[in-house]
């Protein structure tokens, strides 16, 4: 997941210690779910935003996912990562949830079924991926399991994983790791509004400030080199950098040819499924309940 998918140290604070802090199940809850949503806005649907957690672009992922889906291309999509924290990896897969409902008008919530970090019961306490392990973590998740490792599975990783790059062939995909980093600011700035909302004590916004600024200090500034600036043309999606497309077209190109190797075994349930992707920020202080039911619903399994 980091450095794959994304970088999403800058919410690890509100995920391991925020919803520890707030006392009040109900409360912890719809802060989250309300969280969930907003970052998920951010990330897949705004296209001026300044929250930069998963790679450029990766909206066009999930469009081309869901659509695969749909089609019964695929039989959905899991998270398999090294990350130690269970609640970041577990959000990590919420998020793209969200984005994925937001991009079809919640037709499709389910697409990434499930997702393991370093420590789940069924990896053993082994850091290794393989075609064992993976295997062995489907079926504690009651999913089926996959039969041919050279046609089933289309995975990616920044880094190498010899036992499972050498079991899938071409379809282990190693990209280039991602180190675009959100400043703690711009997500605090963010979820600001549901602080207030929820009435939650200014001592525990100000420790998960000073946490999550001590994760900036000591583990990122000297890695994260490379964030976007709004002032410069390099990173816009209009116009991107040849960094930039590289990000995009490593998961584009392999998806696209692994989508097309694999027939369609049924039609769209409904006309009309990826929705036009907005292009203005929704204000968070204008928090819409619409769809709340189909929301909350996401979010089950925290």
């Amino acid at each position: 997941m980091d450095e794959c998918l994304g970088a999403l140290y800058p919410i690890y604070s509100y995920c391991e210690h925020l919803l520890e802090d707030i006392e009040s199940t109900n409360t912890r809850n719809a802060f989250y779910t309300d969280m969930i949503d907003v970052i998920s806005e951010e990330s897949f649907i705004n296209k001026n935003s300044s929250i930069w957690l998963f790679r450029p672009d990766f909206s066009s992922v999930l469009v081309s996912l869901v659509d695969a889906y749909i089609h019964g291309q695929i039989t959905g999509c899991f998270i398999l990562s090294n990350n130690g924290s269970a609640p970041l990896v577990n959000t990590a897969r919420l998020l793209l949830n969200s984005g994925v409902a937001k991009l079809s008008n919640y037709t499709v919530t389910d697409l990434f079924k499930e997702s393991w970090s370093a420590y789940a019961p069924c990896r053993k306490g082994s850091l290794v991926k393989s075609w064992t392990v993976i295997q062995n973590c489907l079926q504690s998740a009651h999913l089926p399991k996959m039969t041919n490792p050279k046609t089933d599975l289309l995975f990616f990783d920044d880094k190498v994983h010899t036992s499972l790059k050498h079991d899938l062939g071409p379809n282990y995909i190693q990209v280039t790791p991602y180190f675009n980093y959100t400043p703690h600011s711009n997500i605090s700035r963010l979820l600001d509004p549901l602080f207030e909302k929820y009435q939650i004590s200014r001592s525990i916004k100000l420790k998960i400030k000073k946490l999550s600024e001590n994760i900036e200090t000591e583990d990122l500034q000297l890695v994260f080199q490379d964030s976007p600036n709004h002032k410069e043309e390099s990173y816009s999606l209009k116009n991107p950098s040849i960094r930039v497309k590289q990000q995009i077209n490593e998961f584009t190109e392999p998806l696209k040819r692994f989508i097309q190797a694999s027939p369609k075994t049924r039609k769209p349930t409904i006309q009309k499924t990826i929705r036009s992707q907005k292009t203005t920020k929704t204000p968070v202080s204008k928090f819409t309940t619409k769809n709340s039911a189909k929301r909350r619903s996401l979010w089950k399994r925290y």
